[in-house]
């Protein structure tokens, strides 16, 4: 550049440099904005000695038009001249005046070099787009999961491992985004609502976590996870997203005593429509599924306790674990925080108010973590006693529980039985020849295979208000055979218990009059 400079009757110790490091003319920052400034300034400054101002390159004043021509207007008026080298050409002529020449070649440079500066960016993406194919890390935040190691990123096993926790948690249908998010904190993992819904909507997880858990969170996420009503009828429904439509597919919602195909419901809302979707009452499906769940459960008691059983409930020991830790931590945390206002307190750094205030709080959350502790505590137990029970159990005693279970409505027990031993509930309509008329099917699937078809007929025996005699078994459906539901299965659960309670009082006494051997 100084040869250059020389070229044009300069000498070295006429000429001023400036050098802006770090400045980029193509994102425009700060350093480039003072570099921008410092010369303006350079040249106001000298009281018209600096006459002429020189670069290598036409991008080293600019990358972006506006900028460029907005110099080349300021040049102008302060009567400045400007010699570039690459493109060779200057803006004033030998009198000093503007070379309209010049200033054309200046405009049509600053429109090269913004197109030049296009291309070198499309460039830059691409490169970074083949880097990032190729897995090395080029910058920015890692999705959760990865990891950077020489450079190239990599999975992170312990994080994927919490990723899959995640997807499989919302797979459940147990949780909206929000609720998921606070039973993540309460397990002491720490993710914003945004951090959540990214992980839950990237495909780069599907190999993962494996494609069918990310079908189905997907399914569950375009369908629309919606958190679980607080109404009474909500409260009260044991199949509460549990019963699916045979046409679209949708998950049944509750409302106004009834299960009702969401897409049929919303489709004024969503523009998606389900003509056949049919709507059944509550306590029909609900009777139907207890019943069908304690069949279950004591056809299948004496089987050996499935490994994945046992560790889905050691799995939940391990998240109660974690969340009782969590809150001991927190509680740790409460007491450095009392002793902290404490000492500030004394060292009359804050004032009694506010001294009393932090106490108070303090106060509150620690009743508040109690509590929550409590429920945690019992529900160990409860695990545990249930654990015991899948590896000794005991049918006298799990018929009891059952009963219980009716006689105290205890409907979250119920619900969660039911969740534990049914796969699905599909409903669909059923054209019943020997009754010529359409009811309500319903195909209960448990989690061992098996089924039930049970059919809902809305006009049979009307005058009575006992539904379970509008129920029937269908035995074929080709032939439409079917047979009279029958009473509530609690009531032989009952019987059952009676007959087992008198063996083992007839088996007690003939075990004392039996003579010694």
């Amino acid at each position: 550049m100084l040869k250059y400079l020389e070229g044009l009757g300069y000498k070295e110790e006429e000429i001023e440099w400036l050098e802006a490091q770090g400045a980029s003319a193509r994102s425009v920052n700060s350093q480039y904005l003072q570099m921008i400034d410092s010369i303006k300034s350079i040249i106001l400054s000298s009281n018209g000695e600096i006459t002429a101002c020189a670069c290598w390159h036409l991008n080293r004043l600019g990358r972006i038009e506006s900028y460029l021509l907005s110099l080349k207007e300021w040049f102008l008026s302060n009567h400045i001249q400007v010699y570039i080298k690459e493109p060779s050409f200057q803006l004033l002529d030998s009198t000093g005046k503007p070379n309209s020449a010049s200033e054309l070649t200046w405009s049509m440079f600053a429109t090269f070099v913004k197109l030049d500066t296009q291309e070198m960016m499309e460039k830059m993406k691409r490169g970074r787009e083949e880097s990032k194919r190729k897995g090395h890390y080029i910058g920015g935040k890692l999705p959760l999961g990865f990891k950077v190691s020489n450079k190239m990123i990599v999975p992170d096993p312990p994080k994927l491992d919490l990723v899959k926790t995640i997807y499989q948690e919302y797979s459940t249908k147990k949780y909206s985004y929000d609720k998921l998010l606070q039973e993540l904190r309460e397990r002491g993992i720490k993710l914003t609502f945004r951090h959540l819904q990214l992980i839950l909507t990237r495909e780069l997880y599907a190999p993962y976590v494996g494609q069918e858990l990310w079908d189905r969170v997907k399914e569950i996420r375009e369908e629309g996870n919606i958190s679980f009503s607080k109404s009474r009828d909500s409260q009260k429904a044991l199949a509460q997203r549990m019963v699916k439509c045979a046409y679209c597919g949708a998950t049944y919602l509750v409302d106004t005593g009834h299960y009702i195909c969401m897409t049929k419901k919303n489709g004024h809302r969503t523009g998606k429509i389900c003509e056949s979707g049919k709507s059944i009452k509550i306590p029909v499906v609900d009777t139907v599924l207890w019943d069908y769940t304690e069949k279950v459960i004591i056809m299948h008691l004496h089987d050996k306790p499935s490994s994945e059983g046992l560790q889905e409930l050691e799995k939940q020991l391990n998240v109660l674990y974690k969340k009782i830790h969590t809150l001991e931590e927190s509680k740790v945390k409460t007491k450095n925080k009392l002793l902290r206002a404490k000492t500030l307190y004394l060292d009359s750094d804050i004032g009694k108010a506010e001294y009393t205030k932090i106490k108070e709080t303090a106060k509150g959350e620690e009743k508040a973590r109690e509590l929550t502790l409590e429920v945690h505590r019992k529900n160990v137990m409860e695990i545990k006693e249930k654990i015991d029970r899948l590896k000794h159990p005991n049918i006298s005693g799990v018929i009891k529980s059952l009963i219980d279970i009716v006689q105290l409505g205890d409907k979250d027990k119920q619900r969660e039985l039911c969740r534990e031993n049914i796969r699905s509930i599909i409903v669909s309509r059923y054209f019943l020849i020997p009754k010529g008329r359409e009811t309500t099917l319903m195909e209960i699937t448990d989690i061992y295979g098996s089924s039930i078809r049970v059919l809902y007929d809305h006009y049979a025996d009307q005058h009575s208000k006992d539904f379970l005699k509008k129920l029937y078994l269908l035995k074929n459906p080709e032939t439409g055979e079917v047979e009279p539901y029958g009473s509530s299965f609690s009531e032989s659960l009952k019987k059952k218990l009676v007959d087992l309670k008198l063996e083992a009082f007839q088996a007690e006494m003939l075990q004392s009059i039996m003579p010694e051997k």
